[in-house]
């Protein structure tokens, strides 16, 4: 009989798995479907461990160095929401929503433009910046309007930011007035709206679209 694993060697295995996986999305011999894959695994890996301030910190930092890949970086941030995002007595709220914003930024300062769509998408969802956005965010905004890969996030983008604005009874800005009459977006959104683009949290099951 093959004797029952305890929750220590679980958490061992998945750890020394997360490990693996973010030192592979790391190295640049790394290939870009092969850092995505990578990135699944990462993810998986986070929604079975507990939340630890390295373990956070060293799949954040992760991110950060594979911005070109809005695929990867889209798989690491929801790995991170459901190791424990959500619990926000700790501070980890506001940590997961200042690195989100950083990154976003790093995002916009490279041009790559789909990833910003994405970050941005999910620090709008969290509050985490006004819905009128900074300059610089309508500038990344309007710049990632034309890729078809970011069409998703930026349909997410318009969607709230609007009810936020609406909710307060404030005029909408020209860049979410364009976003919004675009049915390219909407479109997008309807044929690919699973689970690629939620933020669900393994322990209380609360899902952010």
């Amino acid at each position: 009989m093959v004797p029952e694993r305890s929750d220590g060697d679980v958490v061992a295995v998945y750890d020394s798995l997360l490990t693996q996986a973010l030192r592979e999305i790391r190295s640049p011999a790394t290939t870009p479907g092969q850092r995505i894959a990578w990135a699944r695994v990462a993810e998986h890996a986070l929604e079975h461990l507990p939340e630890t301030e390295q373990r956070l910190a060293e799949t954040l930092s992760t991110a950060r160095k594979v911005l070109d890949s809005p695929e990867a970086v889209q798989r690491l941030i929801r790995g991170v929401w459901s190791c424990g995002g959500c619990r926000s007595a700790d501070g980890t709220w506001k940590r997961l929503v200042d690195w989100v914003v950083n990154l976003a930024d790093r995002a916009l300062r490279g041009e790559h433009w789909a990833t910003f769509a994405w970050l941005a998408h999910v620090a709008v969802r969290l509050d985490g910046v006004e819905p009128t956005l900074s300059p610089e965010w309508e500038r990344g905004v309007r710049a990632a309007h034309e890729m078809p890969n970011a069409h998703v996030p930026l349909h997410l983008i318009a969607f709230h930011c609007a009810r936020r604005l609406e909710q307060e009874s404030a005029p909408l800005p020209d860049w979410l007035r364009l976003l919004r009459s675009d049915e390219r977006l909407a479109n997008a959104y309807s044929t690919d709206c699973s689970l690629e683009y939620e933020i669900q949290c393994a322990v209380c099951k609360r899902v952010d679209p």
